[in-house]
């Protein structure tokens, strides 16, 4: 195990990219990513309470222990961890690849076998959902975009229809990311008012995020952002109309 430690060091920097504090040593490596994970989209829950794993910093033959709580397929299949190539890869009891992420320690995402994305986070997220409620709680109102409207009821956390018509209306000019988090590469800028056809959208701490299509490539949208540092903002309607 310390073996395989040791080459876990050398990726090092690249999996911890644009986290807040980079490991020193093997301990503080395994540090960094063991410990409990949540997934707080509840399309990932068994049942009533939320999807969650918990990353063990002990194992064997070059692989650390999960275990799994509460959590659908493919999750509920996840065994052991381990990094491979800078990612966090889940693996099941065969050791197959559940799903390989990418990210911080706050936030880590990627896609499993099946097309479907996973976003796992720290119990509580990275803090942006906490800046969002103080935000809400001090204007009373998610304004649509830059307008001075608020949102109705329930409108900042839903997501459209799934489905080959679904698309999302920009209320902001706003960046892509190429993965649900905010420390993703940016693959490009969808200007206010543009109409995007959406592939599939995921809840997180910090509200809904939306894979959409851009021309041959695809990004992902976050639903709700602050403005200047004050304003809760949506930043995309539900629909084209």
């Amino acid at each position: 195990m310390l073996k395989e430690l040791s080459r876990w060091s050398a990726v090092l920097v690249a999996a911890l990219v644009s986290s807040p504090a980079l490991a020193q040593s093997q301990a503080d490596f395994v540090t960094a990513f063991s410990g409990k994970w949540q997934v707080y989209d509840k399309g990932m829950a068994a049942g009533a309470t939320p999807c969650q794993l918990d990353l063990s910093n002990l194992g064997t033959d070059g692989k650390l222990g999960v275990v799994a709580d509460g959590c659908k397929a493919p999750l509920a299949a996840a065994h052991s961890w381990a990094i491979e190539g800078s990612q966090l890869v889940l693996y099941d009891e065969q050791a197959a690849a559940v799903v390989k992420l990418g990210g911080n320690q706050k936030r880590i995402t990627g896609t499993a076998g099946d097309g479907l994305p996973v976003i796992l986070e720290r119990l509580g997220g990275d803090g942006t959902a906490g800046l969002l409620l103080a935000a809400v709680n001090a204007s009373h109102c998610y304004y649509l975009g830059y307008t001075q409207k608020c949102a109705a009821k329930n409108e900042a956390m839903s997501v459209p229809a799934e489905g080959p018509q679904s698309q999302v209306k920009l209320l902001v000019n706003l960046n892509a990311h190429s993965e649900p988090r905010n420390d993703a590469d940016t693959v490009g800028t969808v200007k206010l008012g543009t109409c995007v056809a959406v592939q599939r959208c995921v809840t997180a701490s910090d509200g809904p995020w939306c894979r959409v299509t851009l021309g041959a490539n695809t990004g992902w949208l976050r639903k709700l952002t602050i403005r200047q540092n004050r304003w809760p903002v949506v930043t995309f309607a539900n629909s084209c109309g």
